[in-house]
C-alpha cells in the first residue's frame, strides 16, 4: 500500500506519557454522547471563549468537557487561568507530563477521551450554542461506518461578531479520496465531529505531516471509513486575528508538504503527471491568494518548484477550473443526503 494509505501507529507510545488530571473526576458507569476535546498550548487569552461557548449549549447536556494542556510547566498562567473551571462538573483539564507536540496533543485527545464521539474544537475557536443539539441529531442519522462529520465554521476576529441560528435541516455529502487531490477537502478540523475509535484503528493524527496533520488526518479517515461534510450549515467560529504572525518558514513548508501529500494521493490513483501538474497550478493559484487574505500577510511571496506546475495562462486555469469542478458536480450527485434536525 502507498505511504499516505498505511496505518501506521501514533497513538501506542503515547501512552507512556503521563497526563496529570488536575481537575475533574470521571465517572466511567456515565459515558457522555460527546465528549468535547480541547488541545490547548499557552493560549489562556483565548481559551476562555473557547470554553464558555462549550459550556454554554441552548437544550442539551448529554456531554463534558476535557481541556488537554501540553505545556508540562506547572502553576504556569494557563494553569491558573483554569482554576475558574474547576468546581463545574462536567469540565476535565488535563496536562501532559512532556510537550507532544501538536499532532502528539491531539492524540492524547483522544486517548482522554470518555465518549466514543468525540468534538474537537480549536482552544481559539468557538462552539455555535446550537452546535451540541445539531451534532446529536446529525450523529443519530450517520450511517454506518462513518469517521467524520464537519459543518462550516464562521471566520471572526472578535466573538461580537458572531451570530449564530438553528436549522431545520443539512444535506451531508459524502467526500471521496477524489475530493482531496488538489488539497484538503475540509476546512480546519475544529468544530468537527470524529469517530474516536476509528481514529485510534487507523493510528492517529501523524506528525511528519505537519503543518498539514489535518488534511492527512481526514484524507486517511476517507480512505478507510467516510467522510461527511455540510456545507449549508454553520456551527462555530473559527478565529482569523491569532494567525497573523506565521513564519514565512512555516507557510513555506505548508505548501510543499500540502503539494507533497497530493502528488501522494493522485500516484495512488494512477494520476498521469502532467495532470497532476495541471491539478497543482490551478489549485495553488486560489490557495495561494486565499491564505495571503486570510493570515494577513500581503508581503509573503511563495511559487512552487517548476517541476510541480505546468505554464498556463489565467484564462487556460479558468477553463480547467470549470471542467475539474464538473467532474466533482457529476460525482457529489450521488453522494448527497439530507437529514432534518427538528
Amino acid at each position: 500500500m502507498d505511504e499516505i494509505f498505511k496505518k501506521i501507529d501514533s497513538i501506542s507510545a503515547l501512552k507512556n506519557v503521563e497526563s496529570i488530571n488536575v481537575f475533574g473526576k470521571y465517572l466511567p458507569k456515565v459515558q457522555p454522547r460527546f465528549s468535547i476535546l480541547i488541545p490547548t498550548f499557552k493560549r489562556p487569552n483565548t481559551l476562555g471563549d473557547t470554553i464558555d461557548s462549550a459550556i454554554n449549549q441552548y437544550d442539551f447536556r448529554d456531554y463534558d468537557i476535557i481541556v488537554v494542556d501540553n505545556n508540562p510547566d506547572r502553576g504556569d498562567e494557563t494553569e491558573v487561568f483554569m482554576q475558574k473551571y474547576q468546581n463545574i462538573e462536567n469540565v476535565y483539564y488535563y496536562k501532559n507530563t512532556e510537550n507532544v507536540g501538536m499532532a502528539g496533543n491531539w492524540n492524547k485527545c483522544f486517548l482522554l477521551s470518555h465518549s466514543e464521539n468525540v468534538i474537537l474544537v480549536h482552544d481559539d475557536d468557538v462552539l455555535s450554542p446550537f452546535a451540541l443539539k445539531i451534532f446529536s441529531k446529525v450523529f443519530e442519522q450517520l450511517p454506518n461506518g462513518w469517521a467524520v462529520y464537519k459543518p462550516l465554521n464562521k471566520r471572526f476576529s472578535n466573538v461580537s461578531e458572531l451570530n449564530f441560528k438553528d436549522y431545520p435541516s443539512t444535506q451531508l455529502l459524502q467526500l471521496t479520496t477524489f475530493h482531496f487531490f488538489p488539497g484538503s477537502a475540509i476546512d480546519a478540523p475544529s468544530i468537527i465531529l470524529l469517530n474516536r475509535k476509528r481514529m485510534i484503528e487507523m493510528g492517529g493524527v501523524k506528525a511528519e505531516y505537519y503543518p498539514c496533520i489535518d488534511y492527512v488526518m481526514t484524507l486517511q479517515a476517507t480512505y478507510f471509513f467516510k467522510t461527511y461534510i455540510s456545507s449549508d450549515i454553520v456551527l462555530g467560529g473559527y478565529r482569523v486575528a491569532q494567525n497573523e504572525s506565521l513564519s514565512t518558514k512555516t507557510m513555506d513548508n505548508f505548501f510543499f508538504k500540502r503539494t507533497y501529500v497530493s502528488n501522494l494521493v493522485m500516484k495512488h490513483y494512477h494520476i498521469p503527471r502532467f495532470m497532476r501538474r495541471m491539478i497543482h497550478t490551478s489549485n495553488f493559484v486560489d490557495v495561494y491568494s486565499f491564505v495571503k487574505k486570510f493570515y494577513n500577510m500581503p508581503d509573503y511571496v511563495f511559487k512552487l518548484p517548476k517541476d510541480e506546475t505546468l505554464d498556463m495562462s489565467n484564462m487556460q486555469i479558468k477553463i480547467f477550473d470549470k471542467l475539474y469542478n464538473k467532474i466533482f458536480s457529476f460525482i457529489n450527485l450521488f453522494n448527497k443526503i439530507k437529514i432534518a434536525l427538528n
